[in-house]
């Protein structure tokens, strides 16, 4: 793709396709690419392509859309040679786990195995060993056993 020049008759036509589209309404490569029909790998390339040539700005930063699972920014596309808004920064990590956890309990049978791992790891956490077994298999036991 990167020996690509944009200048076939077919490319000419698919840039103007994106940028009509653009002009209806912002899109996110995602949703490019199902309009058009094009893989989302040519789709980045034709944006790719736009954007270098200041043909399409990046109007903003959307993390919720439903082609993806996780919440990463991606950018969302319109005509023009604005300047491309800030890219935001990533969500921590307590917003990350609490995303994870509300996840989580929203499945009460997950939710359920994962309470019962937690409290079998906190019980073995705090398991003390018997003495006479420690006894038997500790170091200092096997060493005298080994010299007799």
């Amino acid at each position: 793709m990167a020996d690509m020049t944009f200048k076939s008759p077919e490319a000419k036509a698919k840039i103007d396709t994106i940028l009509a589209l653009l002009r209806a309404v912002p899109l996110n490569s995602h949703d490019l690419a199902e309009l058009i029909p094009m893989s989302r790998r040519w789709t980045l390339a034709y944006i790719k392509h736009l954007h270098t040539r200041r043909r399409i700005y990046i109007l903003r930063w959307d993390k919720e859309i439903a082609q993806r699972e996780k919440r990463h920014a991606v950018p969302v596309y319109a005509p023009g040679r604005k300047p491309d808004a800030p890219k935001p920064e990533p969500d921590g990590k307590a917003v990350r786990y609490q995303r994870a956890w509300n996840s989580l309990k929203s499945d009460p049978e997950r939710h359920m195995v994962t309470l019962a791992k937690r409290r079998t790891r906190r019980r073995l956490r705090n398991l003390r060993p018997d003495p006479a077994a420690a006894w038997m298999y500790s170091s200092n036991h096997q060493q005298e056993r080994v010299s007799l």
